[in-house]
């Protein structure tokens, strides 16, 4: 079984369920890689605009469109129509009452039960333990493989749910906590709060029930977001793609890397910037470098569903076809700049801490 550590700022997919202790033993290797990939230099104005572009449909639907190289004024207003229409799908999406699943994410899953039919209770302070003896299998001789004896018993009784693709005691801790926002959320829609003794519960509320209003979403299609199209519209040259892009990262758009801060690594007592890469609309580098059957079919799967996309902009399919190859190529050169899952789990090779001056010289054309 191979494990993939838990590293927020690292994009990693895996098809085994990840067992809690190994979870939380390997929650601290977060690798962050700081190193910069991407010179304005390497792209044209055009190509940087429309990753941009691609990288806030990400923000909306998290497996949408990513850059592409067509003429500037010729589709860009097209293709960030199809991104942000793609947002406000998504928002209209994560809050309609889709089905009992969307409505009811997996509980924790019990030995009786398969994947899919888990009724078990959410663990309370009553009933949740800190060390929980069953995950463990004692016929397992931890001198020759403690892992198992450690998680064995977790292991054995837990199915990965049909609608995931990777299952493990910190989806199972992110899905009770869905339970309860989505408690909160209802009920504060369903309340009359008064926005003077209580401002945070009717924002919850008033929020959540926009989201659940999907005729005025249907009909106002992108204009909520005309502000947004309006400035990307309006690129004329590489200072204005920085300042749209540090626009989007304020927003919570993460164009072409993704920007934080966190806990410096060798010094615990700091709380620094953190720069990361990112932007490619697959999971990872290996979507797009692997040549085996499978990974050229899901890359045509992709080209085909931004055609759709775009298609869905009003391009003609013949056009929509030959952007979406471009977007592709594109996603590739960026991917072929990216590292691999292993070499951003090596915290040494990823730590690469330096100072403003410093980083200016690396990155001449950001200020």
């Amino acid at each position: 079984m191979s494990l993939i550590p838990f590293a927020p700022f690292a994009k990693a997919t895996t098809w085994q369920a990840l067992p809690p202790l190994q979870q939380h033993s390997m929650f601290r290797q977060n690798v962050q890689n700081s190193q910069n990939r991407f010179s304005s230099k390497a792209f044209g104005l055009s190509e940087s605009i429309l990753l941009i572009l691609l990288i806030l449909s990400e923000f909306a639907t998290s497996r949408c469109l990513r850059a592409r190289r067509p003429s500037l004024h010729s589709t860009m207003k097209k293709f960030l129509s199809v991104s942000l229409l793609s947002v406000l799908i998504a928002f209209g999406l994560q809050a309609a009452p889709e089905s009992k699943t969307a409505k009811n994410p997996p509980p924790v899953q019990s030995s009786s039960v398969k994947s899919g039919e888990a009724t078990s209770k959410p663990a309370t302070d009553e009933n949740a333990k800190p060390i929980d003896p069953s995950n463990m299998d004692p016929s397992a001789k931890p001198a020759d493989d403690f892992f198992f004896y450690a998680n064995g018993g977790w292991i054995k009784r837990t199915e990965i749910p049909p609608e995931y693709s990777r299952w493990g005691s910190f989806n199972q801790l992110i899905e009770h906590n869905n339970d309860a926002l989505h408690v909160i959320a209802e009920k504060a829609a369903k309340t009359k709060a008064d926005p003077k003794t209580a401002p945070e519960m009717q924002k919850v509320g008033d929020y959540y029930a926009s989201g659940m209003d999907e005729k005025t979403i249907e009909a106002m299609r992108t204009k909520p977001l005309q502000d947004e199209l309006s400035k990307i519209d309006n690129l004329k040259d590489r200072q204005d793609v920085l300042k749209e892009i540090a626009h989007l990262h304020t927003i919570g758009v993460n164009a072409f890397f993704n920007f934080g801060s966190g806990q410096d690594d060798k010094d615990s007592t700091r709380e620094i910037a953190q720069a990361v890469q990112g932007g490619l609309g697959m999971p990872d580098r290996d979507y797009y470098t692997k040549d085996d059957d499978a990974s050229k079919k899901l890359r045509d799967a992709y080209v085909g569903h931004v055609t759709k996309m775009l298609t869905l902009l009003g391009e003609s399919a013949e056009k929509a076809g030959a952007d979406a190859k471009k977007i592709l190529a594109l996603e590739t050169s960026l991917a072929q700049a990216s590292r691999t899952r292993v070499e951003l789990r090596d915290p040494q090779k990823n730590y690469n801490k330096m100072t403003p001056d410093e980083f200016q010289k690396i990155t001449p054309d950001w200020n």
